[in-house]
């Protein structure tokens, strides 16, 4: 193996360097990939205000506050139903 100059020593001290979870744990690599396909058929569903609203409900039935803007949609997680236009 090829020897570290002094900078890359220095770099190698001083820089942090993150450790990624997924690189190391299979399980925590697909539980990532899931959670993307769950998004990516949300941006797939979901390609104006209504759509999302209309999504958030089917997730939120009864529950949660869906607020509806111009440009937006609010959506939390409130134990009571709220439906509101803005």
């Amino acid at each position: 193996m090829k020897e570290m100059t002094e900078a890359q020593q220095k770099a190698k001290a001083l820089l942090y360097e993150p450790a990624y979870a997924s690189d190391k744990d299979a399980a925590t690599r697909q539980a990532a990939a899931a959670f993307g396909e769950g998004y990516k058929d949300f941006l797939t569903r979901c390609k104006t205000e209504r759509e999302v609203a209309a999504y958030a409900e089917t997730l939120l039935p009864g529950a949660g506050g869906i607020g509806t803007y111009g440009s937006f949609v609010h959506i939390d997680v409130r134990p009571g139903p709220s439906r509101w236009k803005g």
